[in-house]
């Protein structure tokens, strides 16, 4: 089994990747890890989960046999949702002091439009590092 990433929530919430399948949350006191939601059919993985601010959800790339559904999606913890945002090649982070969403899409880093207001659709361009695991954009 190889890992996928993992990231830990403020209110003590770890969610992680173990292997191919669904997302996993645990309290960080211990405990079962649950799966969180079933996958859909088609997609083979949930990988490298980010928290967002709010802490009941997360960010993670969705690997699937259909690249329309291939990319960033937003998850809710409790599994009642999930949704798309952005196609993509990696995972990705959201840079709270900015509001952008970070991620790689074909080579280059991309910083989508802030996701505090309406995306702007625009995306400044950036040569990757393959030594960073992150998407690292310059401002």
């Amino acid at each position: 089994m190889t890992g996928r990433g993992g990231t830990w929530s403020r209110d003590g919430v770890i969610v992680f990747n173990n292997g191919p399948g669904p997302l996993h949350r645990v309290s960080s006191d211990g405990g079962t890890p649950e799966p969180i939601g079933s996958p859909a059919p088609g997609i083979v993985t949930w990988a490298f989960p980010s928290f967002l601010p709010d802490g009941r959800h997360v960010l993670a790339y969705v690997a699937s046999m259909d690249n329309r559904v291939d990319g960033v999606h937003v998850l809710s913890i409790d599994g009642s949702e999930s949704k798309r945002i952005v196609a993509a090649d990696t995972g990705a982070i959201y840079a709270v002091d900015t509001g952008h969403l970070l991620f790689v899409r074909q080579a280059p880093c991309l910083r989508n439009g802030s996701m505090r207001r309406d995306s702007s659709r625009t995306a400044t361009r950036s040569p990757l590092r393959s030594e960073w695991s992150r998407a690292q954009c310059p401002a």
